[in-house]
C-alpha cells in the first residue's frame, strides 16, 4: 500500500486514505453492479458501507487494492501488537523520565535546604525591623538549633560565623538563675537551655563557658527537678516528660549526671508508660510518639533501657505509626507528619528496630514534602515549609542512611561525630 496505516483499534481500520475492496475467502466475489460486492470507504476513522447491496464504482484503479479478510485480520493483528509494544515503550519512557525528573528534584531540593536555612537564620541576627521578629522571640533559641542542626547534617557547617552564633547564645543567659532563655532578656527555660547547649556542643564551644556560667547552668537544671523525680520547664511549674529529657541531656553534655538526679528521673519516667507500651506527658496521660522519644532518650542517656518493661509492645506500637503514604503519625488515626519521621524513627533506632518500618516508603514521603522551588520541608505535601519540619525531616533521612548526609545520633539528635565526644553515664573514675 502506498498510504501509511496510522492505527488499528478494536478491529476497525483508521485513516487508510483510500477505498478498500474486501473479498471474503471462500465466498463469492462479484464485480461491477453485483449485489455481493461492497466498496468500503475509510473516512472519519470508521469503515463505511458505500453501496449496501448495490455496487458503486469509484474508478480508482491505482489506489484501490484487493485483499482477503484473512490478510486484513493478519494485518490488524500485527499492527495491534505493534501498537501495544509501542505504547509499552512510550509508557516506560514516560515513567523513566518522571523518575529522573523526580530524582533530580530531590537532589536539587536537598541542596536548597542550605539556602533556605541561611535565609531563615539571618533573621536571628538582623536588626529587628518587623513585627514577626518579636512574635518569634520565644522560639529563637530552638529555631537556631533546628536551623544550624540542618546545616550540620547537610555538611554546611561554615555558613555562619561561629563567633557570631556563640555570642548570640551567650547573650541569652538568664543571669538571675543561670539557665538560657529563648532570646536576650527572656526568662530561662529547660527547652531553650538544652537548645543553647546543643548549639554550643556542635561548635565545640561548651568549654567557653566560664566556671561561674557552667555552675549556673548546672544549678538551674538541677533546681527544676521535683521530689517525685520529674522536672518542670521553668519556675512556673509545668511538668512534662520532655523536661526530664531536656535535663538529662543538658547534664550529659556538661558531664554532670549523678545518681541522685538520674535514679529518681528514671523511676518517674517508667511511671509514664501506658498499657500500649508508649508514654504520655505525665503518668496516666495519652500515649504520644514524641513523648516516646523523650522517655526513651532519657532512659538511654541514663543507661537504663534495660529497665523498660513491655518493650516488645512499644516496638509494635511505634511500627504501627506508619500509614499507607509511607509517612508516620504520632497517635492512632492521625495524619502523617514529617516531624514524626524523627520522633518515631529515632525511638525505633534506640530500640534496635529500624527495620520495623518501610524505610523506602518513608524516605519517599519525606522527599515529597519538600518545596523544590525555595527549599525547606513541610509537615505534609504541598503545605508551607518551616525550619522545624525541615530539620526533623533531614534528621529522619539521616537515620535512613540517605546519601551524603551526616550521620545523626538518635538519642541526642546531634551529629554522631559531635556526640562521640560526650562522656557516657555512668562515669568511670
Amino acid at each position: 500500500m502506498s498510504s501509511i496505516l496510522n492505527s488499528i483499534v478494536n478491529g476497525k481500520v483508521h485513516n487508510l486514505g483510500y477505498p478498500l475492496e474486501i473479498e471474503e475467502v471462500g465466498g463469492i466475489h462479484g464485480s461491477g453492479n453485483s449485489n455481493l460486492r461492497q466498496e468500503i470507504n475509510i473516512n472519519d476513522g470508521t469503515l463505511q458501507d458505500m453501496g449496501g447491496h448495490i455496487g458503486v464504482d469509484f474508478s480508482v484503479p491505482v489506489e484501490t487494492q484487493r485483499m482477503s479478510m484473512t490478510k486484513v485480520r493478519t494485518l490488524i493483528g500485527e499492527l495491534e501488537i505493534n501498537k501495544n509494544v509501542t505504547k509499552a515503550l512510550v509508557d516506560e519512557n514516560v515513567n523513566l523520565r518522571e523518575q529522573m525528573n523526580s530524582q533530580r528534584a530531590m537532589l536539587l531540593s536537598l541542596q536548597q535546604q542550605m539556602q533556605f536555612m541561611m535565609i531563615e537564620r539571618r533573621h536571628l541576627f538582623r536588626h529587628p525591623a518587623y513585627l514577626v521578629h518579636f512574635m518569634a522571640d520565644h522560639l529563637k533559641m530552638n529555631a537556631l538549633y533546628w536551623g544550624l542542626g540542618t546545616l550540620f547534617l547537610v555538611n554546611h557547617t561554615d555558613e555562619f560565623s561561629r563567633d557570631e552564633v556563640v555570642r548570640f547564645v551567650f547573650s541569652c543567659i538568664d543571669e538571675s538563675n543561670g539557665g538560657f532563655g529563648a532570646a536576650p532578656n527572656h526568662d530561662a527555660h529547660m527547652l531553650s537551655t538544652l537548645s543553647a547547649l546543643q548549639v554550643l556542643k556542635m561548635y565545640d564551644a561548651v568549654g567557653e563557658l566560664s566556671l561561674e556560667q557552667r555552675k549556673g547552668v548546672v544549678q538551674f537544671v538541677k533546681s527544676m527537678q521535683l521530689p517525685d523525680g520529674s522536672f518542670q520547664g521553668d519556675q512556673f511549674g509545668e511538668v512534662d516528660t520532655r523536661f526530664v529529657y531536656n535535663a538529662l541531656q543538658c547534664l550529659s553534655i556538661l558531664e554532670e549526671l549523678t545518681p541522685s538526679i538520674v535514679d529518681a528521673a528514671v523511676d518517674w519516667i517508667l511511671q509514664c508508660q501506658n498499657f500500649d507500651g508508649c508514654f504520655g506527658m505525665v503518668p496516666g496521660s495519652e500515649s504520644h510518639a514524641a513523648q516516646g522519644f523523650t522517655c526513651l532518650g532519657a532512659l538511654s542517656i541514663a543507661n537504663a533501657l534495660d529497665k523498660l518493661p513491655n518493650k516488645e509492645i512499644l516496638e509494635w506500637w511505634l511500627s504501627d505509626r506508619q500509614v499507607d503514604s509511607g509517612g508516620l503519625n504520632g497517635r492512632p488515626e492521625k495524619l502523617p507528619d514529617v516531624c514524626y519521621s524523627w520522633w518515631v524513627l529515632s525511638s525505633l533506632a534506640m530500640l534496635g528496630k529500624l527495620h520495623y518500618i518501610d524505610g523506602k516508603k518513608l524516605q519517599k514521603f519525606i522527599l515529597s514534602c519538600q518545596d523544590t522551588d525555595k527549599g525547606g520541608i513541610s509537615d505534609r505535601k504541598d503545605k508551607e515549609v518551616d525550619v522545624y519540619h525541615t530539620f526533623f525531616g533531614i534528621a529522619g533521612l539521616s537515620l535512613l542512611g540517605y546519601d551524603d548526609l551526616r550521620k545523626v545520633d538518635p538519642i541526642y539528635c546531634l551529629p554522631v561525630d559531635v556526640t562521640s565526644t560526650i562522656k557516657k553515664y555512668p562515669y568511670s573514675h
